[in-house]
């Protein structure tokens, strides 16, 4: 997973073999890299929940420029500080967590269309493998759905840079006026973002692993998110 992590899916390729053969799995090494990818990425998912949910509020409130003892900030700073840890840690995880779903997908082939229509006619034959695959996609693209709005919202560019100036207009609003290609700027970006979440997220496995799922319908809104 440290070597996925890092890029190196041919490390993890390489040490897969003996993991597998060690633990008396029938796979190969994609397959057994794609499978513990996947299930750590869902699993870690789930339990990070409660601090995903307390990380992403404190980016989105611009709760790093109400800390005690704070005065008033100048904008050379806040590239160098004011991304607090728990959202920082929400962001490094997020992108993480993206990688071992994304790698899980291109090491079951599912970048490729003739490999997705292969599965789901194998499944449609009732292949308990293909079923498998396309519940672990399923639960991937899922994944990366969620995550791709959590990596945004706990940036540094959303998390302090937006935050900072929507708390400036907030606090004046002759600013407006000064900088109205800004906060035209500022707006579209609230407007784009809430067309891009507008809608309740479709149900997956993560939700409820034993359900039926429909795959292009998650695999087409993951891809738009």
């Amino acid at each position: 997973l440290a070597a996925v992590e890092a890029g190196r899916i041919d490390r993890a390729l390489s040490i897969a073999g003996p993991l597998a053969q060690a633990a008396g799995v029938e796979e190969t090494p994609a397959q057994f890299v794609a499978r513990e990818c996947s299930h750590h990425a869902a699993i870690t998912f789930l339990e990070t929940s409660e601090a995903r949910t307390r990380g992403v509020q404190l980016a989105v409130t611009g709760a790093t420029f109400e800390l005690p003892g704070r005065v008033r900030v100048r904008p050379g700073l806040l590239q160098e500080s004011f991304w607090l840890r728990e959202v920082s840690t929400q962001h490094d995880l997020a992108v993480k967590l993206s990688k071992m779903a994304q790698a899980s997908l291109a090491l079951r082939g599912f970048e490729f269309e003739h490999v997705v229509e292969s599965i789901l006619e194998k499944r449609s034959s009732g292949d308990e493998g293909a079923a498998a695959d396309l519940i672990a996609a399923t639960r991937d693209y899922q994944l990366l759905g969620k995550l791709a709005v959590v990596r945004l919202q706990t940036s540094r560019p959303c998390a302090v840079l937006q935050a900072y100036i929507g708390r400036e207009f907030g606090a004046n609003m002759a600013a407006v006026g000064k900088h109205p290609a800004l906060f035209t700027l500022l707006m579209k970006a609230g407007q784009h973002f809430s067309q891009i979440t507008d809608g309740k997220d479709p149900e997956g496995p993560l939700d409820d692993a034993q359900g039926k799922y429909d795959f292009d319908v998650m695999k087409a809104w993951s891809e738009r998110r």
